[in-house]
């Protein structure tokens, strides 16, 4: 199991460092204050990782990127749905932060990121 998880970390970095110049995470306008900080938390643990992210909203054109959408369809606030789409972005959907933050950080631990001590 091991070995699998390193190769698909490895091709989803490799797929991040090809496409530098465009990687963004992207929220929603209305998002609140605890998926910002999120979202900027994230930003930084990947530029820590080597790979330079900007953050930006949903009204921004963005492609490559890591998109985080409210969807009113899911009916339990704590599940996220992750979708690949067409132009090898991420598409992070959920009912509401609660969902939106634990896919994310849930996707940073399948990387290969670990959270020993708070903060």
């Amino acid at each position: 199991m091991v070995p699998v998880r390193f190769y698909i970390m490895l091709v989803v970095v490799n797929f991040f460092a090809l496409t530098a110049s465009s990687q963004r995470l992207v929220m929603p306008a209305n998002a609140s204050t605890l998926l910002r900080s999120t979202v900027a938390d994230v930003a930084v643990l990947f530029s820590r990782a080597g790979q330079p992210f900007s953050t930006g909203t949903i009204s921004q054109n963005a492609t490559r990127s890591i998109f985080l959408k409210y969807d009113t369809s899911q009916h339990n606030n704590q599940s996220c749905v992750v979708k690949t789409l067409s132009d090898g972005s991420l598409e992070f959907r959920a009912a509401e932060d609660n969902g939106l933050v634990f896919g994310l950080y849930q996707y940073l631990h399948q990387l290969g990121f670990r959270f020993y001590q708070p903060g």
